[in-house]
C-alpha cells in the first residue's frame, strides 16, 4: 500500500513538471512574436490624404456630389514622411485670422427672435446709409446671408474656421457653400439656392458697412487657399461654376467700395482678389456677364 501510494505521487508530481515544463517552452518561444508586436505602432487614420478617386462632379447648381468610392486608408506599419498627411506650413498671410468668428447678432434658441434679430440688422444698416446708396436696389436676403454665415454645423464662417484649425481640408471640396459664403446677383436662370442668396449693389454696400462682415468674407477666400496649398483644391476640383463666382463674387464687392469711397476695403479686396487668381488662375468673364450689376446711373 505504501509502495503504491508513494507511486501516485510519484506520476502526479512527474505529471506537474512536465506541464511547467510545457509551459516555460511556450511562453520562451511565444517571447520574440510579442516583442515584434509591442514594436508595432497604432493603425493611423488619415483622413487629409489626397483622395484622387474622389469624384470631380461636385455642382453648385445642382447640389450633386458622389462621395468616395473606397473608405479612407489605413497605416498599420511606420509611416513614411510621403504618407503622413501633414500639411506644408502656409504662408501667415495665407492664415485663416478668425479662429472663432463672433456672430452678427446675439444668439437664442428662440428662433424667432434670432431671425428677427438678423431682419433688425439688416433695416439699420440700410437705414445708416446715405444717399445714393440708401436708394440703391436690394435683394431682401441679407437676413437670411447672415443667418447662414453663423450657422454652427452647416457650411459657414463658423465651421470654416474649424475645418481650418483642424486641417480638415477635405471638407472644402465636398460641401457646399459659394451661394452665401461668396454672394453675387443670381440670374433667372440660376439655381434657387442662388436666387436665395441673390445680392444687389445696395446689398453689397449694407455688408461692406458692417464691421464685421468683411475680416470673414476675405478669411473665407483665404481658407480656400490655404486648403488648395494644402493639396486639397477646393475650387478647381469642384464644379467650374465656383471659380466664376469666388472670382466675380469678389470683383463685385469690390467695384462698390471703390465708387463709394470705402479705401480701406477696397485695398483688402484687391490683395485677396489678387491672391484668389494667382492660386486658382481668373475665371472666364463669359459666365460673370449679368451678376454684378451696378446701379445704370452710378
Amino acid at each position: 500500500q505504501v509502495i503504491t501510494n508513494r507511486h501516485q505521487m510519484l506520476l502526479t508530481l512527474t505529471a506537474m513538471l512536465s506541464c511547467a515544463y510545457r509551459r516555460l517552452c511556450c511562453v520562451t518561444a511565444l517571447k520574440p512574436v510579442c516583442e515584434a508586436t509591442k514594436a508595432i505602432p497604432p493603425a493611423i487614420i488619415t483622413p487629409n490624404r489626397p483622395r484622387p478617386e474622389l469624384s470631380t462632379s461636385h455642382s453648385p447648381e445642382d447640389g450633386s456630389c458622389e462621395p468616395p468610392s473606397t473608405p479612407e486608408t489605413l497605416i498599420t506599419s511606420e509611416p513614411s514622411n510621403a504618407d503622413v498627411a501633414s500639411p506644408p506650413p502656409v504662408a501667415a498671410a495665407l492664415q485663416y485670422k478668425l479662429a472663432n468668428p463672433a456672430p452678427f447678432v446675439e444668439k437664442t434658441t428662440n428662433k424667432t427672435i434670432l431671425h428677427e434679430r438678423y431682419e433688425t440688422l439688416v433695416t439699420q444698416l440700410k437705414t445708416n446709409a446715405p444717399e445714393p446708396y440708401q436708394s440703391w436696389p436690394r435683394c431682401g436676403n441679407l437676413a437670411r446671408l447672415l443667418l447662414q454665415r453663423d450657422h454652427p454645423t452647416m457650411p459657414s464662417d463658423m465651421t470654416f474656421a474649424q475645418w481650418q484649425r483642424q486641417a480638415n481640408w477635405r471638407e472644402f471640396q465636398i460641401n457646399h457653400y459659394d451661394w452665401y459664403q461668396f454672394p453675387w446677383y443670381a440670374l433667372p436662370t440660376d439655381s434657387s439656392h442662388g436666387k436665395g442668396f441673390s445680392v444687389k449693389a445696395g446689398d453689397v454696400y449694407d455688408l461692406l458697412s458692417l464691421p464685421t462682415f468683411l475680416p470673414r468674407y476675405v478669411a473665407s477666400a483665404r481658407a480656400l487657399i490655404a486648403s488648395a496649398k494644402a493639396g486639397f483644391d477646393p475650387v478647381r476640383h469642384a464644379h467650374p461654376a465656383r471659380h466664376v463666382k469666388i472670382v466675380t463674387s469678389i470683383e463685385y464687392f469690390l467695384a462698390v467700395a471703390k465708387h463709394a469711397g470705402m479705401d480701406a476695403q477696397a485695398s483688402q479686396l484687391e490683395t485677396v482678389l489678387q491672391d484668389v487668381v494667382d492660386v486658382f488662375g481668373p475665371c472666364n468673364q463669359a459666365f460673370a456677364v449679368g451678376h454684378h450689376p451696378m446701379p445704370a446711373n452710378q
